[in-house]
């Protein structure tokens, strides 16, 4: 799959996400994109982006599952485990110098270091403990050890996504959803004055249209964003009045360069 997935793409398959109602935690199309967005930049296809990239207090972070996956592809480095159990999970990671494979180091994290970090009371931790443990030693030794494979951030406070169960997506509807959003896409000006905008979004909804604007790669990204913020959304007159600022400071940003 060529990794380069234009904007008009990422709106389709974001919608087909979240509409499947197949990924409790995605909680609006503009995750959706971040997380896609933050996939493409590392050469993940679209469906690991959803099920592996996780959005943690407004940044995109990986679990630790894909992670360990995008090391053993790296071909520059890989990992094996020592121990691992309801107790202890150690990890011992390695780079390929030439023909040969040298040891780095390890990372290890145990039951009682996750009590002294007060995680071991979360639901998570004690249903899926030796899950939890791999996954701090995971996050840790792609920190330590493999850090140029990632330019997103690693795992490591969102315990909860951890044991989020992996399901299929159903891709039907895709074309009718890209022709939905083909339909839609006029353009619009956003100073255009705005009626009837509520109710108005939630925080976490804002937080994820500011972090689209601001992160923008082109104009025609920008302009999509702009024509769904006006057509779609529903922001106060606070809310849009910030939207559009953080528009136009991205817009002059592209034309500058």
């Amino acid at each position: 799959m060529n990794n380069i997935i234009r904007f008009e793409e990422q709106m389709q398959m974001a919608k087909a996400f979240k509409e499947s109602g197949l990924f409790p935690d995605l909680k609006s199309e503009a995750q959706a994109i971040v997380k896609i967005q933050a996939g493409k930049e590392l050469g993940i296809e679209p469906f690991a982006s959803i099920q592996g990239v996780n959005i943690v207090l407004g940044k995109p972070v990986m679990s630790a599952n894909l992670q360990a996956g995008l090391i053993k592809k790296s071909g520059k480095y890989n990992y094996k485990m020592l121990e691992h159990n309801e107790q202890v999970c150690k990890l011992e990671f390695y780079e390929k110098w030439g023909d040969t494979w040298q040891v780095l180091g390890s990372s290890e994290f145990t039951i009682k270091e996750a009590q002294q970090a007060g995680l071991a009371h979360k639901d998570n931790w004690k249903k899926h403990a030796k899950n939890m443990l791999f996954a701090r030693a995971m996050s840790n030794g792609a920190k330590w050890y493999c850090a140029d494979v990632f330019i997103t951030g690693t795992y490591n406070e969102s315990d909860e996504f951890e044991s989020a169960p992996v399901v299929q997506v159903d891709n039907t509807g895709l074309d009718a959803i890209k022709a939905k959003v083909q339909e839609q896409s006029k353009p619009v000006i956003i100073e255009a004055e705005v009626v009837e905008l509520k109710p108005a979004l939630s925080e976490e909804e804002m937080k994820d249209w500011e972090m689209l604007l601001a992160n923008a790669v082109d104009m025609e990204a920008l302009n999509k964003l702009r024509d769904i913020i006006k057509n779609e959304l529903k922001p106060s007159d606070e809310q849009f009045s910030t939207l559009k600022k953080l528009f136009l400071k991205r817009q002059k940003e592209l034309k500058n360069g």
